[in-house]
């Protein structure tokens, strides 16, 4: 079975990326479970993160009233491919 590999950006104060892997047949099956894990779910505390990494250079005020701009979003490792946005 080969491993495919993710991270979720999501937004606090700063963006934060959180890296984890998903085991799938085919990396067709393994973007269709990541995202259904991130879009169904959130942020899932019980999906295994592998690093978090803070992305310093995005801080920005973040108002919760302001919908203009994502909150969460999940990308394949592998080509950086934007696969979900809450904001879509």
């Amino acid at each position: 079975m080969d491993e495919y590999f993710y991270y979720y950006d999501e937004k606090v104060t700063i963006w934060k990326r959180n890296f984890f892997k998903i085991r799938e047949e085919n990396k067709e099956w393994a973007d269709k479970k990541a995202k259904e894990i991130i879009a169904e779910r959130g942020v899932d505390w019980e999906l295994e993160v592998d690093k978090v990494k803070y992305l310093f250079d995005t801080e920005e005020p973040y108002s919760e009233e302001s919908n203009d701009s994502p909150t969460l979003e999940l990308f394949s490792k592998e080509d950086e491919k934007l696969l979900y946005s809450n904001n879509w």
